[in-house]
């Protein structure tokens, strides 16, 4: 390829009145660094990162009370670098089961 550079991110935004949890996922990773990233950010921290998973996947994040952005991103070569040779990964990223247990608010 040419040197070109792509992230694409889903964005789960979590309300103000959030108690706190875990978020729960399932991730299927082939990805394959420099030529590409799967990332989880929570409100803009590097909260996970997968590479070569080739398998479904648990994920589990512990979120304090109160709003976040949880991004999910991947990021094909976000170094710039050009001439990639063939690759057996597939250049993309799934994500699935995504569930939210919410702890219970104390009185």
């Amino acid at each position: 390829l040419d040197g070109s550079q792509l992230i694409s991110n889903a964005t789960l935004q979590i309300c103000d009145d959030f108690t706190g949890g875990i978020l729960r996922l399932q991730a299927f990773a082939p990805v394959m660094p420099p030529k590409d990233l799967f990332v989880i950010y929570v409100d803009g921290e590097l909260e996970n990162q997968l590479v070569n998973v080739n398998e479904w996947t648990n994920i589990t994040l512990e979120l304090a009370p109160g709003p976040h952005a949880v991004d999910f991103s991947y990021q094909y070569n976000i170094y710039g670098i050009g001439g990639f040779p063939e690759s057996t990964t597939d250049g993309a990223v799934w994500i699935d089961a995504v569930e939210l247990d919410i702890l219970a608010q104390t009185t």
